[in-house]
C-alpha cells in the first residue's frame, strides 16, 4: 500500500489547471456530460413535484461517475456505495440551496412580493439580495467542505458513507480547508452563473416575457456549466486518487466508536433537518400583519357581534369576504380565494373593513382593539403572503439565529474533530512495518475521541435549538 504523504507533500490546489482538466473531461464526453447536465436542470425544476428531489442527486452521481472515468482509469461500479454517494449529494444540494434561500428571504430585501404590474428592481436591491444569498451559500459550503470528496470516494473505492466522509476530511485537511472552500465556491458559481444572470435580467426588465426567455437560455447554458463546475471537483480528487486509503485495509481499532459516529451524524443532520422543516413551513400562509387600511374607496364596514356572521361581496368581483365561526374567510365563486385569514391574536373579531385601492382590496380586521390588514386581488389571492413574509412569520428571530449559528459552529468544529480521527484511521490502515507503536497509536486514538466528544458537547445545544426552531416553524 502506498503511504500517505504528510501535509506539506500534498500538491496545492490550483484553480486554473483544475478548470482546464474539467474542460478536457467535457471534451472527452461531449454528448453524455451535457445530456446529464440537461437531466440535472430538468430534475431541479421538478423538485417542486417531489420526483426532482430523488432524481437530482442520482443524476449528479451519474455525472461524477462519467467524469471520474474520463479523468482517470477508474471504472465505477454501481451498488450500495452508489446509493450512499447519491444520498451524500442529496444532503449537500439540499443544505446549500436551503441555506441560500433562507438567508435571502429572511435577511434580504423584499423581492418576492407580488406587484400589480411588472416593474424592474434597483441594482442596490439585487446586489443586497445576492449578497445575502451568497453568504448563506458560503456558510453551507463551509459546513460541507470536509465531505467534498465523499461521493467520489464512494463511487471510486466503495465502502461505507461514514468511512468515506472521514477519508474525504483527511484529503481536504492535507490541502487546506480554505483552499477547498474557494474551490467549492468557484465550482458552484460556475454551475449557477447562467441562472444568476437570468435572474438579474428578469429583475431589471419591465417586459413580462423576459423572465421566461432568460430562464430558457439559462437552462440551456447550465447543461454545460454544471459539468464544468463539477468537473473541477472531480479533477481535484483525481490528483489525490492514488493516496486514498483502501476501505478494505482499514481496521476496526482505527475507527471511531459507534456511539460517537451516531452522535456526530445527529449533530450534522440537525441543522439540515431544521432547514427542511422551515422549507416545509412555507406551504402554510403567513398570518395577517398588524396595520391599518388606507383611506380610499370604502367598500364595506362591518361591525361583528360576538359569534356573529357577516359577509360582503365587492362589486365587479366574484369574491365573498365573510366572518364565520370567529374567522374571516376570503372565497371566490370558483372555489379559490385566500381562505381563512390567520391572525396573531385569538381575541374575538370586532370589525371588518374592506377598502378598494385601484384594482386591489385592503381587508382590515380589528380584534381586541388592534387592527390587522392584508391585501387581496380581484381573484381573492393575498398579495402580501409571499415567501419572505412566510419565513419571517414562521421562524422567530432566535430560531433563525440558532440555525445559522449551528451551521457556522459546525463548520468551525468539523476540521478540528475530523482531522485527528481521519489521521488515526489512516495510520491504522498502514502496513505493520510502517505503523507506529501500538501504544502511541492508542494515545492518538484516545486524544481524537476525547476531542470529538468535547466538540459534540459544545455543539449539541445549538443543534438541538436549530431542530426545535424548525419544528416550531412547521407547527
Amino acid at each position: 500500500m502506498t503511504p500517505i504523504p504528510p501535509n506539506d507533500a500534498a500538491p496545492p490546489l490550483r484553480i486554473g489547471p483544475l478548470f482546464a482538466a474539467s474542460l478536457r473531461m467535457l471534451a472527452a464526453r461531449p454528448v453524455v456530460a451535457p445530456a446529464l447536465g440537461v437531466a440535472i436542470v430538468v430534475s431541479l425544476v421538478a423538485v417542486c413535484c417531489g420526483i426532482g428531489a430523488i432524481s437530482t442527486p442520482w443524476f449528479l452521481t451519474e455525472l461524477f461517475g462519467v467524469q471520474l472515468a474520463a479523468g482517470s482509469s477508474a471504472r465505477p461500479q454501481r451498488g450500495t456505495a452508489w446509493l450512499a454517494a447519491s444520498s451524500s449529494n442529496f444532503i449537500a444540494v439540499l443544505l446549500v440551496s436551503s441555506a441560500a434561500w433562507l438567508a435571502m428571504l429572511s435577511l434580504g430585501p423584499d423581492m418576492a412580493a407580488p406587484s400589480a404590474a411588472p416593474q424592474s428592481l434597483e441594482w442596490a436591491d439585487i446586489l443586497r439580495t445576492g449578497a445575502f444569498a451568497g453568504a448563506g451559500s458560503v456558510l453551507a459550503l463551509a459546513f460541507i467542505v470536509p465531505f467534498l470528496y465523499t461521493p467520489l470516494i464512494l463511487i471510486d473505492r466503495g465502502g461505507r458513507l461514514p468511512g468515506a466522509a472521514i477519508e474525504s476530511a483527511r484529503l481536504v485537511r492535507e490541502r487546506g480547508h480554505l483552499a477547498h472552500l474557494v474551490l467549492s465556491a468557484i465550482a458552484h458559481l460556475i454551475q449557477v452563473a447562467p441562472a444568476l444572470a437570468a435572474a438579474i435580467v428578469a429583475a431589471r426588465s419591465d417586459d413580462p416575457v423576459a423572465p421566461a426567455i432568460s430562464a430558457l437560455c439559462a437552462a440551456a447554458l447550465m447543461a454545460v456549466t454544471i459539468p464544468l463546475g463539477q468537473g473541477m471537483i472531480v479533477a481535484a480528487y483525481v490528483e489525490r486518487r492514488d493516496d486514498v486509503t483502501d476501505p478494505s485495509h482499514t481496521r476496526a481499532a482505527g475507527r471511531p466508536p459507534v456511539t460517537l459516529t451516531a452522535t456526530w451524524i445527529g449533530l450534522l443532520l440537525a441543522p439540515a433537518i431544521a432547514l427542511v422543516l422551515v422549507g416545509l413551513s412555507l406551504t402554510r400562509p403567513s398570518r395577517v400583519a398588524p396595520g391599518h387600511a388606507p383611506s380610499h374607496e370604502l367598500v364595506a364596514d362591518l361591525r361583528i357581534e360576538s359569534g356573529g356572521r357577516a359577509a360582503v361581496h365587492p362589486p365587479g368581483t366574484a369574491l365573498e369576504i365573510a366572518t364565520r365561526h370567529g374567522t374571516v374567510m376570503v372565497t371566490a365563486s370558483d372555489g379559490g380565494g385566500a381562505g381563512a385569514l390567520r391572525l396573531a391574536s385569538s381575541a374575538p373579531i370586532e370589525r371588518v373593513r374592506v377598502v378598494r385601492v385601484h384594482d386591489v382590496y385592503a381587508v382590515e380586521i380589528t380584534s381586541a382593539e388592534r387592527a390587522y390588514t392584508t391585501w387581496i386581488d380581484r381573484a381573492g389571492v393575498r398579495l402580501d403572503d409571499h415567501l419572505r413574509a412566510r419565513v419571517l412569520d414562521h421562524v422567530e428571530l432566535w430560531g433563525l439565529v440558532t440555525i445559522l449559528v449551528s451551521l457556522l459552529l459546525t463548520a468551525m468544529l468539523l476540521p478540528i474533530v475530523l482531522g485527528p480521527i481521519s489521521e488515526v484511521r489512516r495510520l491504522f490502515a498502514t502496513t505493520r512495518r510502517e505503523r507506529e507503536p501500538a501504544r502511541k497509536l492508542l494515545e492518538r486514538r484516545t486524544s481524537a475521541i476525547v476531542r470529538a466528544w468535547l466538540a459534540a458537547a459544545v455543539l449539541a445545544p445549538f443543534a438541538v435549538g436549530a431542530l426545535l426552531a424548525g419544528i416550531r416553524a412547521l407547527l
